[in-house]
């Protein structure tokens, strides 16, 4: 993808619509500093003193805000809040950001709004703290956000599923429901991002990264493992051949496999100096696929700009943060993309197309490339 043409993609943005169907949670920052901290009377142990308190929508809510940063036109979010503080702030959130939120339903019994509450001393994170990991979605509250979907979802270019919590709304019967919704209207473009359930949506596109790929197909992983190119190749072939559908394979900093009907293609991660946070960079990423794809483009087109969305965030510190079109602009116009030494030999080097596939050549590395 071209710089004018990049230029263009994100200008389409502004005309399409977009919806968020999953788990709304809030990321809530605290900074402690030890130089505010005293006694307690009633433990004799020392406070954590917070010096900054700030909040953010996470989950499904991050979604929404790297769509609402990415100048979607217009954003319409369904799931779930509890009747508390939490939940009254995200709402408010997502409202000054121009999201719709009909959509977002309280209910007051058996759920608290999901919160992740990140303690930071200097660079050290403490051990978070959670809220919401008991919650159950009642049977009143499935039926609500599914015909609420259903009734709106013409207005919609793409739906995005997000499944961040197993205590979340994607409880069984809610699982179902969803999966009928999506069989009765082929036309539209489901998006699922499912920490666990991917294997479920038949008809949707997926986006999973290595990691969850390879536990469907029950290849032995742990997080901190690199999966290597090849097996990250047959792990979307294999997927593929299981659901027919598009998808999107997450590898970190070497990039996304996108495999769909025309094939397999290989989107290469930036080179991206300095310290990085990549808290929420998945979210960029599933936030610029689905606006590329409401606004028209093939798979290819739309993980190279969900690629450059999550450059974006992961320059981000402490904070989970959102790409805007200048700053993709920035670092899409004349992209520095990583070195692939898996795919050279001792006669062939990598050199990366201007669209950012990969192509063999029998050639000396060039003097632009980088390890």
């Amino acid at each position: 993808m071209t710089a004018s043409e990049l230029a263009s993609l994100l200008a389409e943005l502004s005309s399409r619509s977009i919806a968020v169907l999953g788990d709304f949670c809030v990321d809530y920052y605290l900074t402690i500093d030890p130089t505010g901290s005293e006694i307690s009377v009633e433990t004799g142990l020392p406070t954590h003193a917070v010096r900054e308190a700030r909040l953010s929508a996470g989950g499904a809510g991050n979604v929404v805000a790297n769509l609402a940063a990415l100048r979607v036109g217009s954003i319409a979010a369904f799931g779930a809040v509890g009747d508390d503080p939490f939940g009254r702030e995200l709402v408010g959130l997502l409202k000054s950001l121009g999201v719709d939120t009909g959509g977002l339903f309280e209910q007051r019994v058996g759920w608290h709004t999901s919160v992740y509450t990140k303690l930071y001393e200097g660079e050290h994170e403490h051990e978070r703290v959670d809220y919401g990991n008991f919650n159950l979605l009642s049977p009143e509250l499935v039926t609500a956000l599914i015909a609420r979907l259903e009734e709106r979802i013409a207005a919609y270019d793409a739906i995005v599923i997000n499944q961040q919590v197993r205590s979340g709304v994607h409880t069984p019967a809610f699982r179902e429901a969803l999966r009928r919704l999506i069989a009765r209207h082929p036309d539209r473009i489901f998006l699922v991002d499912s920490r666990s359930f991917s294997d479920e949506y038949a008809l949707a596109y997926r986006k999973l990264n290595s990691h969850e790929g390879a536990r469907l197909c029950a290849i032995p992983s742990t997080p901190s493992q690199r999966i290597p190119r090849e097996t990250a190749v047959g792990i979307a072939e294999t997927l593929f051949r299981r659901w027919g559908r598009p998808l999107f394979l997450t590898r970190g900093e070497e990039g996304c496999l996108v495999r769909d009907e025309n094939g397999l293609h290989e989107i290469a991660g930036l080179l991206i100096g300095g310290p990085t946070d990549p808290v929420g960079a998945g979210d960029a990423m599933l936030s610029g696929v689905a606006a590329a794809l409401a606004a028209g483009a093939s798979p290819r087109i739309a993980a190279e700009l969900g690629n450059l969305a999550a450059a974006v965030t992961v320059r981000k510190l402490y904070q989970t943060g959102t790409a805007s079109p200048e700053e993709i602009l920035a670092i899409g116009s004349e992209p520095d993309y990583r070195y692939h030494p898996e795919l050279a030999s001792s006669r062939a080097a990598a050199r990366l197309l201007p669209g950012t596939e990969i192509e063999i050549v029998t050639a000396p590395r060039p003097a632009a490339a980088r390890p």
